[in-house]
């Protein structure tokens, strides 16, 4: 019996699990596909680095988005300037050593910032980057 109790818990507590790493929700990640070109190798690896960020880190699209852009401002805007909590945010989801220098413009961030929320009203988190 206490076996059979033992094992049922254990199957509760792997489920659990299952469910705490599953793959992020298709529905944004559709819309976002539908506001970019498929096609661009750039859009493409960015689109590939935000759903690493999204299993891995368990952040949400709009937090993945703001992420690598900042990330991205950073990379090209020298001298520039983070506050303290979004820079511990950055750091401690890996946006500067495993998820950072992405080759997607801030133009095209822009632009899918405007899309998404057009088109879907999803409105997506901006990370203040200030230069000196």
């Amino acid at each position: 019996m206490r076996l059979r109790l033992r094992m049922g818990w254990l199957a509760v507590a792997l489920a659990l699990a299952g469910c705490s790493s599953a793959a992020p929700a298709p529905g944004r990640l559709e819309n976002l596909d539908a506001c970019a070109d498929q096609r661009d190798p750039a859009y493409v690896y960015m689109r590939e680095r935000a759903l690493e960020v999204m299993t891995e880190q368990h952040l949400d699209l709009s937090d993945t988005l703001a992420g690598l852009e900042a990330s991205a401002k950073i990379r090209t805007i020298p001298g520039s300037l983070l506050s303290s909590e979004d820079s511990t945010f950055l750091k401690q989801h890996g946006f500067f050593s495993l998820y950072g220098g992405a080759t997607f413009s801030l133009t095209r961030f822009a632009a899918l910032r405007t899309c998404m929320a057009e088109r879907y009203g999803y409105r997506i988190r901006t990370i203040e980057v200030r230069t000196p």
